[in-house]
């Protein structure tokens, strides 16, 4: 079973909101920023490297926070935030609370071991917070990552830099996080999250396509915005005297393409059954707004499976 959406920020969404449930979630995201072994491994190596800023604390702590691994609090962050020393100088037996104490033990253990070189020390982090197969395959994945990198950058600083900037850019999507050996031994109830787009090469029973609207996948040509970035590529091209500058339209026309086969990545995935759905209202930062639903529902779907529809 797989859920697949348009944006990375909508996995964490979508995960978060089936995990409350108790159902196993595996998550396959664009950018490796995203992947949540990477985001645990990468906060403590940062920390390892800056031990006395007390940002890098902070950031490794809601890292541990979001992904349930230490049971801190809203105010164990601010606590962090306003020390005026660096919080490696706590003592254990006078903190605020047992979350922070247990956060300042975990983070003198990994200055403990910040000697090993940055792929062992990845290993090892990882393998301490997490323990399924799936995970434990990313955990090496990315200790792999460091390792290559390493090579080419032979300062921790220079090397968490690069990294960061890695973990950013799309091009990360050609990083598969769990292989087809594992997804087989996954759960029968786990659901795979992911991209339109990373979805691709992959094949799922069920396969549900949620939020299917104008704002997520313009393909009426008033609804698609097109960018500052894509006008100067465009204007960059257009110095080429052989070049044939697109108008605004034709442009329009070439996202509308896009986003056509982008859909039609996602639609056949299904193998048995394919759900394409739609609210009349979503909520956006915490308010309710009125949603216009894909121009696919009215022009296509409801060609091909009547009665199989759910645009409301």
């Amino acid at each position: 079973m797989a859920i697949l959406v348009r944006n990375n920020y909508k996995i964490e969404e979508y995960s978060q909101f089936l995990g409350n449930y108790g159902y196993n979630v595996i998550t396959l995201n664009d950018c490796l920023d995203n992947q949540p072994v990477f985001s645990v491994i990468f906060s403590i190596l940062n920390f390892c490297a800056h031990p006395w800023q007390n940002d890098k604390v902070l950031a490794a702590a809601e890292i541990l926070k979001q992904q349930k691994l230490l049971k801190l609090t809203a105010g164990d962050l601010q606590y962090i935030k306003e020390l005026k020393t660096p919080f490696i100088m706590e003592k254990p037996d006078e903190t605020t609370s047992t979350a922070i104490s247990q956060l300042l033990w975990d983070l003198d253990y990994w200055l403990e071991n910040a000697i090993l070189p940055a792929e062992e020390l990845a290993l090892k982090i990882g393998n301490y917070y997490f323990s399924t197969g799936v995970e434990r395959a990313n955990i090496y994945i990315i200790a792999q990552l460091v390792k290559k990198m390493s090579a080419m950058y032979k300062t921790n600083e220079i090397l968490l830099d690069r990294i960061a900037e890695l973990s950013k850019k799309p091009v990360m999507n050609k990083f598969k996080f769990f292989t087809e050996e594992e997804k087989q031994d996954s759960p029968e109830s786990s659901i795979q999250i992911m991209t339109y787009h990373k979805s691709k090469g992959d094949e799922f029973d069920y396969v549900f396509i949620p939020e299917l609207s104008e704002d997520i996948l313009p393909l009426e040509l008033k609804n698609i915005k097109i960018k500052s970035k894509e006008r100067f590529i465009e204007a960059v091209k257009a110095l080429n005297l052989n070049y044939n500058k697109k108008d605004e339209k034709a442009m329009q026309l070439l996202t509308a393409g896009e986003n056509l086969r982008l859909f039609y990545v996602a639609v056949t995935r299904a193998k048995q059954k394919l759900f394409v759905t739609c609210a009349n209202k979503y909520k956006k930062f915490s308010r309710l707004k009125d949603i216009q639903k894909s121009i696919l529902f009215d022009e296509l779907l409801h060609e091909h499976i009547p009665g199989e529809i759910n645009a409301g």
